[in-house]
């Protein structure tokens, strides 16, 4: 049943996973500065002497794990861990990385605010004053997950020096471009694309709620005029282009500080935009939907419960999987390993 529960991501989650492409520094970074390495590996893979190791001894370290799940924050610590470091740093390294590196707290705020919505869809009408504090717990729990990023940044910051800063910032540059080029090509794209993924979230409802002919035509609709307000993908790459520029312009400067820049200090609100969204979503539904088909949604939407400890991971009948590996961002960014 959970692949017939459709995903809405987050913005927040897509600008995760644009930044997380892998772990490995772009050759232009390389000969861009000094201070990277010239056969700078994965991280999420070891390097050839301890592969071969491992084969005779089963006790070699686990490679590290980038971070890059962690958004501007985990891609510029995986780009300082290329760099050429006093071994001060590399202990200061690790003790900035440890807060990002401990299992993230169960989201019970997503799970939360699913139970209230789908007790409203079986009744038929969804109460936003029910659902305000779980929004309210929903930006709050960004909010302070990001404040941790921020954190980690302006330490991060005061670890390195100014040549340093300016290298990882050209290595996380050089890794970025391609991907967003890749996107800007696929911008052309964008009509064809998003009249196949509304499609695809008809279907998906018709199957699982038995739609009829009518009730088609009718959320056929709805779903047009969502995806047209709630999912444009070139206005979400701008935003993350400058999201992403905002970050590291202002890392490469003397005086740093992250919990003044726009992309942490307005987290907690972007986080709560798409459970708001689902939530009209919905409304707009259930008008169309008998008392049969609401039982049948809400029950779908309980079932699905356990996903709701992922952040950025609200869930919306009706709208397909689309490109969101282990659920952290939208196609054609990889994500990075959990």
């Amino acid at each position: 049943m959970m692949r017939k529960i459709a995903v809405l991501f987050a913005l927040p989650a897509c600008a995760a996973a644009l930044l997380a492409c892998g772990n490995k520094t772009e050759t232009g970074a390389v000969d861009a500065a000094s201070h990277v390495a010239e056969a700078s590996a994965p991280l999420t893979t070891a390097p050839q002497a301890l592969t071969d190791a491992s084969a005779a001894d089963a006790s070699v370290t686990p490679p590290r794990r980038g971070l890059g799940m962690h958004g501007q924050a985990g891609m510029l610590l995986d780009a300082a861990r290329t760099l050429t470091l006093k071994d001060d740093q590399k202990t200061a390294m690790d003790k900035l990385e440890e807060p990002l590196r401990e299992p993230p707290a169960a989201r019970t705020e997503w799970k939360n605010f699913q139970k209230e919505l789908s007790d409203g869809v079986k009744a038929g009408k969804i109460d936003m004053t029910k659902l305000a504090p779980d929004l309210t717990a929903i930006e709050t729990g960004a909010h302070t997950q990001k404040e941790k990023e921020a954190t980690a940044l302006n330490a991060l910051h005061s670890t390195l020096d100014a040549e340093q800063r300016k290298a990882a910032v050209v290595a996380v540059r050089a890794k970025l471009e391609p991907m967003e080029k890749r996107a800007d090509a696929g911008a052309e794209d964008v009509a064809k694309r998003t009249a196949a993924m509304n499609k695809q979230r008809l279907d998906q409802m018709t199957r699982d709620l038995d739609l009829d002919a009518a009730q088609q035509k009718k959320v056929e609709a709805i779903i047009a005029k969502d995806s047209t307000a709630k999912n444009n993908p070139a206005e979400m790459m701008a935003e993350m282009k400058k999201a992403n520029d905002e970050v590291l312009t202002a890392f490469e400067k003397d005086s740093f500080d992250a919990t003044k820049l726009e992309t942490f200090a307005q987290a907690g609100k972007k986080a709560r935009t798409p459970a708001e969204h689902q939530a009209q979503f919905l409304s707009q539904v259930l008008g169309v939907l008998t008392p049969v088909q609401r039982d049948k949604m809400a029950g779908n939407m309980n079932r699905m419960g356990p996903m709701m400890d992922r952040p950025g991971m609200p869930m919306r009948p009706g709208l397909m999987p689309h490109g969101m590996p282990n659920g952290t961002g939208e196609a054609p960014h990889p994500s990075p390993t959990p």
